[in-house]
């Protein structure tokens, strides 16, 4: 079944087509009064129509947007024709003003609550990030952590969607024989010969975006342990740390050097896991419109530094890995940085 949001969609369309048939039957049968009003109620049924199409905080919005044109139009109207706005008062306009009301102070209410329960973590990191900005090192840190990235060129909010692989059956004639020619060093698993699909590897098709979240699981199910074991040999060429916790619940941050040298505390290591289901839904509903292809952290980890350079080191040496291919870096670490955006929260991001 499709989406409710599209189906609502659709019936709004079918409402807008509607009135401007009747604008056109009105206007031809000499009736200006019928036109203007079938004209001005699939003018505001069309912003529902809209409203349904995007989706998240916007929704509210649209239904404001609605309820405000709609007492408005309706106004109008009724004053060319009774000399009275509120002659027919727009009872659909009440209903849905009672349906976005609620839902606005909810979602302020909600906002305000989140921001209270962050509190006291924001005073920690703002703390930390206070004593950083105050030391000649951490400045200087800071600085060439930003010409760096710069320099990589990857940090803008430039297009970053999960893609699939290039087809080379989907090509024309002359490059599909090329790339076939060529197939015998990159051997094609026979299932893919049998349903002639020919994946290019290390080619993402930018026409073709990830639809399906179980296919974004179940790639990154897979990716998760080769992500893993490059992180292990990042964090051992520049003394990156990670999250060590004991029997008795102490925690600590040790480097990857010193895990390997003490086999004991491998087994101790906090590992991320995969995202958890609920909240890739929560995002994927709630900001992506729910299209899967803006999720970019199904497999993730972290690495942690003990100053700047470290951190810069590693950067570099992500960038320049073979085995990857970095698509898009977001500096949090930088004085640009509204931190507010995050709860306090710094870091830098890597995809």
């Amino acid at each position: 079944l499709p989406p409710p949001n599209v189906v609502l969609g659709a019936g709004f369309f079918s409402a807008t087509l509607s009135h401007l048939i009747g604008v056109a039957y009105a206007a031809s049968v000499g009736l200006p009064h019928q036109a203007w009003e079938e004209a001005l109620r699939g003018g505001t049924d069309l912003i529902l129509l809209v409203n349904f199409i995007w989706q998240g905080p916007r929704f509210v919005y649209g239904l404001w947007a609605y309820s405000f044109a709609y007492v408005f139009s309706w106004g109008i109207l009724c004053q060319w024709l009774y000399h009275n706005p509120m002659a027919r008062p727009p009872t659909i306009s009440f209903v849905v003003f009672i349906l976005a009301a609620p839902i606005s102070l909810l979602r302020i209410y909600s906002l305000r609550h989140s921001k209270l329960l962050l509190r006291d973590d924001q005073m920690r990191y703002d703390s930390l990030w206070k004593s950083l900005c105050h030391t000649e090192d951490g400045v200087a840190g800071i600085r060439h952590l930003r010409k760096v990235v710069r320099m990589i060129g990857l940090d803008k909010d430039d297009y970053c969607r999960q893609l699939n692989r290039l087809r080379a059956d989907k090509l024309p004639a002359r490059l599909k024989e090329k790339y076939l020619s060529l197939a015998h060093t990159r051997p094609i698993h026979p299932i893919f010969w049998d349903i002639q699909h020919w994946y290019m590897p290390n080619r993402p098709d930018k026409e073709r975006e990830v639809s399906s979240f179980n296919q974004l699981y179940c790639a990154g199910s897979i990716a998760a342990t080769m992500v893993q074991t490059l992180i292990e040999s990042w964090a051992e060429r520049c003394q990156g740390m990670f999250m060590v916790q004991r029997d008795e619940g102490e925690r600590r941050f040790v480097k990857w050097v010193d895990v390997v040298a003490q086999p004991e505390l491998v087994s101790m290591v906090r590992w991320p896991s995969l995202k958890r289901h609920g909240r890739a839904m929560e995002k994927l509903l709630r900001s992506y419109g729910n299209n899967p292809s803006h999720l970019l952290d199904i497999a993730r980890g972290s690495l942690v530094f003990e100053n700047m350079t470290h951190l810069t080191n590693c950067l570099g040496i992500i960038v320049t890995d073979e085995n990857v291919r970095v698509e898009r870096i977001k500096n949090r670490l930088d004085t640009l940085y509204d931190s507010d955006e995050s709860g306090g929260y710094r870091d830098v991001c890597i995809n």
